[in-house]
């Protein structure tokens, strides 16, 4: 079982924590996979890889649950004890042009992250749109990320679904964000991550417009 040595551990959002470690996984191949962390005397817990593969691991803890809470506590310089990297991710073709749609509620941006990254390794060579949902923008994460992201040509979009004073972006679902702005369609390549209703709404939206099931890929 590989052991990392924890960096840093940092604020990232409401409820959130973001940690980042020492050294990168071997078995860390394909953007969306993830890992069990060991935590004694808790059950393992399972964290999506924030990182690209070959990069120093880097997770996003949501402080809910006895292992998380402990995890989101844990000082830098401690020695944390991870799997190796398990699932499929998410099968993006690299050849294919077709735009790409990612959907990620919550701490799922973290799952979808470094594959946005992978697309602009590749020189952005085909329209990338992010609908990211969150409770309120006090629940963003990564937003130097999206900075960076909007900065190279990916549409990222914050959708909102609280109701908050002032917020004049996208409000609602990010199901709902999609289908509003017109990308429930075949045609599109479709990432998903997050809420177990959000992925099975959104499923269910696109295959009745027509899209192909092998379109709408998630990482489980």
């Amino acid at each position: 079982m590989p052991e990392l040595v924890l960096q840093s551990n940092t604020p990232d959002g409401t409820g959130l924590r973001r940690l980042t470690f020492d050294r990168a996984l071997p078995g860390h191949t394909t953007p969306g996979q993830f890992v069990t962390v060991h935590v004694e005397g808790h059950k393992p817990a399972y964290f999506a890889l924030a990182s690209s593969p070959g990069a120093p691991v880097e997770l996003l803890v949501k402080v809910q649950g006895d292992a998380a809470e402990t995890l989101a506590d844990t000082p830098a310089g401690s020695v944390i004890e991870v799997s190796e990297p398990i699932g499929h991710g998410f099968p993006v073709d690299p050849d294919d042009t077709r735009p790409l749609l990612l959907l990620a509620t919550g701490s799922g941006l973290s799952a979808v992250k470094p594959v946005i990254d992978a697309e602009l390794a590749r020189g952005l060579p085909r329209e990338v749109t992010l609908l990211y949902g969150v409770y309120t923008p006090e629940h963003v994460s990564f937003p130097e990320r999206l900075k960076a992201w909007r900065a190279a040509g990916v549409r990222a979009h914050v959708v909102v679904s609280e109701d908050v004073p002032d917020w004049d972006g996208l409000t609602g679902f990010v199901q709902q964000a999609a289908q509003a702005l017109g990308f429930v369609k075949p045609g599109n390549v479709v990432v998903l991550c997050g809420y177990k209703a959000m992925v099975d709404e959104a499923k269910a939206l696109w295959l009745a417009a027509g899209a192909r099931g092998e379109d709408l890929l998630t990482n489980f």
